[in-house]
């Protein structure tokens, strides 16, 4: 057996788990990005362009700890795997806000990956490692 085809196995065999770690690997990002929000909302406030700023009807410091709020809220449902869809569709959806708000840069093409990583998950049923999958038995 070659190289290739002992890869290619061995994914075939635990294929299973790709729900599972796409799930997790998008849950830490909401995670970690919802969470340094505040400790560095500073750094995090400089990503807002001065004309998205006009439209955001409160204090932007105030905003951008609600969006660390909202992202680490978003993070934790996904990590256990609690309504996956449907908070995979909000990530989907938070995200392209983000990426309209930015505009095309360094940010938007990583976060154009997100988006599309959260819209896929959010059409997948989520594996037997998730609240969603324990609530159906």
């Amino acid at each position: 057996m070659s190289t290739f085809q002992k890869i290619e196995s061995f994914t075939q065999q635990y294929q299973w788990l790709a729900p599972i770690l796409l799930r997790t690997g998008i849950a830490v990002i909401f995670l970690i990005f919802g969470i340094d929000k505040f400790f560095h909302v500073n750094a995090w406030l400089a990503y807002i362009p001065t004309w998205a700023g006009a439209f955001i009807p409160m204090d932007l410091t105030m905003f951008m700890y609600i969006q660390g709020v909202i992202e680490a809220l978003l993070g934790f449902l996904l990590l256990i795997g609690f309504w996956s869809r449907t908070v995979s569709f909000l990530c989907a959806l938070h995200l392209a806000g983000i990426m309209v708000a930015v505009g095309y840069n360094e940010i938007t093409v990583r976060d154009f990956g997100l988006f599309m990583a959260t819209l896929a998950l959010s059409l997948r049923e989520q594996g037997k490692w998730s609240v969603d999958s324990w609530m159906k038995k």
